[in-house]
């Protein structure tokens, strides 16, 4: 049967993953939880639909990429979006989340499992997956992962610190100290820092609306409330008062919902 006829494929294009009723849609959760930008997590669920489509198709293990995982982890915390509507009105079958049981052999099952989900892609979409979403077997099970608090926590990229005086740079500005570096070292720092701060800012905005059930109206409210110790200095303007915020309209629920940095040039990051 042809892709574009295919009714699980028609259904699962037009299933919503975001709910207009829910005050964080699904996809500026992800996005926040992420650090993605709009347009990367957008394309990441445009995978995960293909994703879903494979699983619901093949009988066979479907094993995800590294960031379509995670945006099938979150989507299956509301149980009711995931189980009822889109396992049992979409898919029209149960999709399970399978995690390895440990060990050599399931590590060699998972990557198998992966080559041949990368070939399925192939053959169901006439067209090899983006590797930035879907990398090699090598480089998807090569990771180590681990859970932050974000407000605890700075994390810097290991590409930017072996960047040399770039990453030293980036710790510098962490520790609150000054040294000069030649100026690419130093832009490709300050975007370090300014990735960084965006997650931070980005996490607690979702995490002070998730738990209070409103929007801050400043980001005042967030240092005030414990999301933030304070408000961060934008390294691309060297100031904490020129963050660009997004503001919400809905009666019900106004305030922040996202922020970007008060550069021009970095705007739409």
């Amino acid at each position: 049967m042809a892709l574009q006829s295919n009714p699980v494929w028609l259904s699962l294009r037009q299933f919503p993953l975001d709910d207009p009723t829910h005050a964080v849609p699904f996809s500026t959760r992800l996005r926040f939880e992420q650090g993605w930008s709009s347009a990367f997590t957008s394309r990441v669920l445009d995978e995960y639909r293909r994703f879903l489509f494979l699983t619901a198709t093949h009988d066979e293990l479907i094993v995800p990429s590294g960031a379509v995982d995670q945006a099938w982890h979150l989507h299956m915390l509301d149980t009711r979006a995931y189980w009822d509507e889109l396992c049992g009105r979409v898919a029209g079958r149960p999709i399970h989340h399978t995690p390895s049981r440990g060990g050599a052999t399931e590590d060699t099952r998972h990557a198998d499992g992966y080559e041949a989900t990368l070939r399925r892609y192939r053959e169901a979409f006439d067209e090899p997956p983006p590797a930035d979403i879907w990398p090699s077997a090598h480089e998807r099970f090569a990771g180590r992962y681990r859970r932050f608090d974000t407000r605890d926590v700075w994390v810097i990229p290991k590409r930017v610190v072996r960047g040399g005086a770039a990453g030293a740079f980036a710790l510098a500005v962490l520790a609150g100290q000054l040294i000069l570096f030649p100026g690419r070292e130093i832009k490709a720092a300050r975007e370090a820092v300014l990735r960084q701060d965006l997650f931070v800012l980005r996490s607690q905005l979702n995490q002070y609306a998730g738990d209070l059930h409103r929007r801050p109206q400043s980001l005042a409210e967030l240092v005030a409330a414990g999301y933030i110790k304070q408000v961060p200095t934008d390294p691309m303007t060297g100031r904490n008062d020129t963050w660009v915020m997004d503001w919400s309209h809905e009666p019900k629920t106004p305030g922040i919902v996202d922020i970007h940095s008060g550069s021009r040039k970095y705007r739409d990051w």
